[in-house]
């Protein structure tokens, strides 16, 4: 913004200093083939155009030169007039703030209350499924699997007995 500002104070000060004569311009091709345009008359170019500009009907904007400590102090009125409409500015985007903090705090305040009163409620109503206690023992399987059965014991044949003797 303020670089489309400073370049339209450019333009505007460049018509102004423009004198009221007609001017004479030259145009000429070079070498490489770009033109090229220009206020006297290139010594190395054959074929230079030269154009007539009319003066514009745009009057300077002072026709008068001014009192630097008046420009002074204008400029100085505008940069505090800025200031001040920066500062404006600025507060109100403090004020906007603190009401959006505000309606925030209510909101979030509004919201606690609401699930007070729906804990309370839960509580009156015996409705909070609030498990007291333990839960019984759990018996986790073996791990692996039992012993396997060993095979039957054999009888000692009688004949054994008798030879050693027991009988």
């Amino acid at each position: 913004m303020r670089l489309a500002l400073l370049y339209a104070v450019a333009v505007l000060l460049a018509l102004a200093s423009v004198s009221a004569q007609a001017q004479q311009v030259y145009k000429w091709t070079d070498a490489s083939g770009r033109v090229h345009y220009g206020a006297k008359k290139p010594d190395e170019a054959t074929e230079a155009l030269t154009l007539d500009i009319a003066p514009t009907s745009a009057t300077p904007i002072s026709a008068t030169p001014t009192d630097p400590a008046a420009e002074v102090a204008r400029i100085k009125a505008l940069s505090e007039q800025m200031a001040s409409e920066r500062q404006a500015a600025e507060q109100a985007r403090q004020a906007q703030a603190i009401r959006n903090l505000e309606q925030e705090k209510q909101q979030l305040q509004k919201d606690l209350l609401q699930l007070q009163l729906q804990q309370e409620q839960q509580r009156k109503d015996g409705s909070d499924n609030l498990i007291v206690g333990y839960p019984p023992p759990y018996s986790y399987p073996p791990s692996h699997p039992p012993y396997p059965p060993y095979p039957p014991a054999q009888s000692v044949p009688a004949t054994l007995y008798a030879l050693a003797g027991l009988s």
